[in-house]
């Protein structure tokens, strides 16, 4: 993908599934916890003679230089180009909702009389409320705050604590995004110096091609 990655990269994995043409999927185990979910549905499972995985999709773009975007975004905080790209977004959590990496969350005490329940829930940095403090202050309270927020999380803070990017390059929040945000564009764009091409339009979802 265009930052780094490929759909056949078992790291991470207890099993790893690949697609087969006519259908079904080869099973690899990597881990005891794999081996220990396929013993527990052994009737899912089949040994085959021969596998023949479908081919891998070409990569859609370039990869993309990783370094020179975290060192953009290392100088440019307050710039109007996050202004720019914020534009279009209406905040609707529909790119974090479907990514495989972002984890954002909020904690929720419910209960009653005699009771109660401390929830975890799935949250998204995109809505206007989700750094609302319980003194009413939102350090994040416009929608170019909560973008960059996204940007930032994506490819400086995750990469700045764990020395990795939190993207797979898989491109589902360009599909998903309904206004055609295109995150590559923005990041190409980062990556080359030339926010023109970064306003992270979409042509082919706004053509409805």
């Amino acid at each position: 993908t265009a930052v780094g990655y490929s759909p056949a990269e078992s790291k991470g994995s207890d099993i790893f599934l690949t697609p087969l043409e006519g259908g079904g999927f080869g099973v690899e185990l990597l881990t005891e916890k794999g081996a220990s979910l396929i013993a527990a549905h052994g009737g899912l499972f089949s040994e085959a003679a021969t596998l023949t995985p479908q081919p891998l999709a070409q990569p859609a773009m370039e990869k993309l230089d990783l370094h020179k975007i975290r060192d953009w975004l290392d100088k440019n905080f307050e710039s109007d180009f996050w202004k720019e790209i914020a534009e279009r977004c209406v905040g609707c959590g529909a790119c974090a909702f479907i990514c495989p990496a972002c984890h954002c969350f909020d904690i929720n005490d419910e209960g009653s009389e005699g009771k109660g329940v401390r929830r975890k829930h799935w949250d998204a940095c995109a809505f206007g409320k989700f750094t609302n403090h319980a003194s009413g202050h939102n350090p994040r309270d416009v929608q170019p705050q909560r973008y960059r927020n996204r940007i930032m999380h994506k490819f400086k803070y995750y990469d700045d604590k764990f020395g990795q990017t939190l993207c797979t390059g898989c491109g589902r929040c360009v599909r998903a995004c309904p206004v055609g945000i295109d995150i590559a564009a923005i990041l190409a764009a980062i990556g080359t110096g030339d926010q023109e091409l970064g306003t992270g339009e979409n042509k082919e979802k706004e053509t409805g091609n």
